[in-house]
């Protein structure tokens, strides 16, 4: 009777230890890795384009299109950071394929405010609208590539 007893608790324990530990890892809040596989910085859930109200070189508003949006803010007169991105984000078109993605600019500088670094931003946008990722101007391109290429690859809306 032993035995039995002893073999029913080991493949209890054996169920419930992961479930046990999952709870303590997700409420506790420990033996979370801290690191994180996008480079650009996650934009928290419920952020779309038309509650940023950003808008292209004719004043419009942009809204969601069906397909992923890569928006590029820029100063009112388009600067060489600004023309380098513009030329770097067409050969991130030409290597996923312009079906897929597609770039905007964005005027941020309405009165000719100077833009500071970190208002100097690139939005990822999903092709329902809204905002997934945003990268820094100062970021490399191909960070931005990779992330475009997992998104997606791994993406069940476009």
């Amino acid at each position: 009777m032993g035995l039995k007893h002893r073999t029913l608790w080991l493949i209890w324990l054996v169920a419930l230890l992961p479930l046990f530990l999952a709870v303590t890892m997700y409420f506790g809040g420990v033996w979370i890795p801290q690191q994180r596989v996008n480079n650009g910085d996650l934009i928290p859930p419920g952020n779309t384009l038309s509650q940023a109200a950003l808008r292209n070189e004719e004043g419009e508003l942009h809204h969601a299109s069906g397909r992923w949006q890569l928006l590029l803010s820029t100063p009112k007169v388009c600067d060489e950071l600004c023309h380098q991105w513009q030329a770097d984000l067409n050969s991130i078109l030409v290597l996923l394929g312009r079906e897929r993605v597609e770039a905007h600019l964005v005027i941020k500088d309405e009165n000719g405010v100077v833009l500071t670094a970190e208002e100097r931003l690139i939005w990822l946008a999903d092709p329902a609208g809204n905002l997934v990722l945003r990268y820094r101007q100062s970021q490399s391109p191909q960070a931005l590539l990779k992330d475009l290429k997992r998104l997606l690859k791994l993406s069940k809306i476009g």
